[in-house]
């Protein structure tokens, strides 16, 4: 079999027509640039709505339907001036402590601690002063010496070097008002003195049980130092049971 020739200007029409083929195919999935705001989008045949990123024209061969796809790639454009990633509130001898740790920061100023006892009305406790600019883990900490009692919640606030600030979630920590109370002298003759060490005023109960769990006493401390007289009692191990609204924490004493 011959084989034909193609003479020069025949080899050029047949390229020019492949690279025609070629981008119409492509032409069919062209790709829009860039967009920040979002907004609706139109192919052969139909429209989508997106948010942000860059829009795909995906119309059929066949001229009719839908766009597919409305974005390819969404993501949020906003600058956040911290990113924070962890921040926690432990109680550790009767002390609240504060950690946190941030991944960047950006024009960030100082840190407020705030605390509450109703998770509504926050005062401010310390500023604690921040790197500024920083695309590394940065850890802080503060210690609360001294924390209520009951129930509290923390929070942060970041203030950027313009004054403006954001709030982080909050924490709540629990400390029992029983915490720290001891009584002395064990074993006792006839007194027994029952301190408070955190010095609540609150009213609290107590009564005292045998060992065969017969409340034998029953009475109400009315201060944070209270005697209890334990000359009714007949020498015995018995076992003192302190309480409040929420709270109990009991004790074995040895009266002589």
């Amino acid at each position: 079999m011959t084989k034909k020739l193609l003479r020069p200007h025949q080899k050029v029409i047949k390229i020019l027509a492949f690279s025609l083929a070629l981008f119409g195919a492509q032409a069919g999935h062209a790709q829009q640039a860039f967009v920040a705001t979002g907004g609706d989008a139109t192919g052969a045949g139909g429209s989508a709505s997106f948010s942000i990123g860059q829009v795909i024209d995906t119309a059929p061969e066949s001229g009719s339907g839908s766009v597919s796809q409305g974005v390819q790639q969404a993501f949020d454009d906003a600058v956040l001036p911290v990113t924070l990633v962890s921040f926690t509130a432990a109680v550790v001898n009767d002390r609240v402590q504060l950690r946190w740790e941030t991944a960047s920061e950006l024009n960030n100023d100082f840190f407020t601690v705030e605390r509450s006892a109703d998770a509504v009305h926050f005062e401010e406790m310390t500023r604690v002063a921040a790197v500024g600019n920083s695309n590394i883990s940065t850890k802080y900490n503060w210690t609360d010496d001294g924390a209520l009692t009951g129930t509290s919640y923390y929070r942060l606030k970041q203030t950027d070097f313009d004054l403006t600030s954001t709030y982080s979630t909050m924490r709540a920590v629990t400390i029992s008002s029983l915490a720290g109370t001891i009584v002395y002298p064990n074993p006792a003759v006839d007194l027994l003195t029952v301190r408070d060490a955190k010095n609540q005023k609150s009213d609290r109960s107590y009564q005292i049980f045998d060992l065969n769990g017969r409340m034998v006493m029953d009475k109400t401390v009315l201060n944070s130092h209270k005697m209890i007289d334990l000359s009714p009692l007949l020498p015995a191990t018995y076992v003192i049971r302190l309480s409040n609204k929420s709270e109990v924490k009991e004790f074995k004493i040895v009266k002589n």
